[in-house]
């Protein structure tokens, strides 16, 4: 379980305190992360049917993930993308609303990892990373120089909810010992 948290933590990482981070690092990490989780969750042994959603879903963000390393390697970026034609505008806009999608994806993922009871009592945590995340969005999108405000808060509110997590796996390692 310790290979999800650590999946989450790069997953997480950031270089800046702006909502929308393309670059090709921001990628990279996420590869590594979903990498990570993957191999996490395939370690549980677990086979039921939200086991596989789950493992799906990762590996859905993985491919997700490595299109835009290629993408942003390429030089092909969402911030570098020309808008100047409808068309070009058009595969921007719908490279920015797939980049939004991922981002809110690892959500549904970690909502259904609390389903599984992996994770004891972080389920209101999330749901306030969550909020943050929205808030952080619609601040982004509204009033961007606010953004980078709310983005701190998320940045902590992820920490924590890695802190928590990790202490929750040591927490069960110890019962499972005596």
């Amino acid at each position: 379980m310790e290979k999800i948290v650590l999946g989450l933590f790069f997953i997480f990482f950031t270089t800046n305190v702006s909502f929308v981070d393309t670059g090709i690092v921001f990628y990279v990490t996420n590869v590594i992360g979903y990498l990570s989780m993957y191999v996490g969750v395939r370690e549980l042994h677990l086979q039921s049917d939200q086991f596989k959603r789950i493992r799906l879903w990762i590996g859905f963000m993985l491919a997700h993930s490595v299109f835009f390393v290629v993408l942003n390697g390429t030089g092909n970026s969402i911030q570098t993308h020309a808008l100047s034609t409808f068309s070009s505008s058009f595969v921007g806009f719908f490279l920015l609303a797939l980049a939004l999608v991922g981002m809110s994806i690892i959500f549904y993922i970690l909502h259904l990892l609390l389903q599984e009871g992996i994770f004891a009592k972080v389920d209101r945590l999330v749901g306030g990373v969550f909020a943050t995340f929205i808030v952080a969005g619609i601040c982004f999108f509204v009033t961007p120089s606010y953004a980078f405000l709310p983005m701190i808060v998320l940045l902590l509110l992820e920490a924590v909810l890695l802190i928590r997590m990790y202490a929750t796996i040591q927490q069960q390692k110890v019962i499972s010992a005596q």
